[in-house]
């Protein structure tokens, strides 16, 4: 004879909803780094001048830039933008005028270049909002400095 399994009560679509929002905003996030954060309001970016000065010491990943008349006449900012992608160790940032996306490929600690790049695009695009669609930074970890052969000789000349 052939039971027949009561049907699964699936979670209601509040409950969902309610679950979704919970891991927006909370910091138990687990995955590789994601943080947008903005312009100050009223300014637009020139795109090429924040490049030129990573240039130095980033590696440039990609450049997206519209032909001039993929945007209108009323706004340079409406549709497609320039978008510039900078590369540390670990950590991209993708500059726009408006706003900044860094990011991760896989969850890996930050390295001493890629903290100094994050800090780079904090101090540009200060306005960072903890509200819908924009989360909390995510927490990260930096990954221990090497220490050279001279530090650990005087730290152990120091022990003795």
């Amino acid at each position: 004879m052939v039971q027949i399994s009561q049907r699964q009560e699936r979670p209601s679509v509040t409950g969902r909803l309610r679950k979704i929002l919970n891991t927006l905003f909370t910091s138990d996030y687990s995955g590789p780094y994601h943080y947008v954060v903005l312009a100050k309001i009223g300014t637009l970016y020139n795109v090429q001048e924040l490049a030129d000065s990573l240039k130095q010491q980033y590696e440039q990943v990609k450049t997206i830039v519209p032909r001039r008349e993929q945007t209108t006449a009323l706004s340079d900012i409406q549709g497609t933008s320039p978008e510039i992608v900078f590369k540390a160790d670990t950590l991209f940032a993708a500059i726009t005028p408006t706003k900044a996306t860094l990011y991760q490929k896989t969850a890996v600690p930050f390295t001493p270049k890629d903290v100094e790049l994050r800090e780079i695009i904090l101090k540009w695009y200060p306005n960072q909002y903890t509200m819908f669609f924009f989360a909390k930074e995510p927490e990260f970890t930096i990954q221990p400095t090497p220490t050279t052969t001279t530090q650990q000789e005087s730290l152990r000349q120091d022990q003795s």
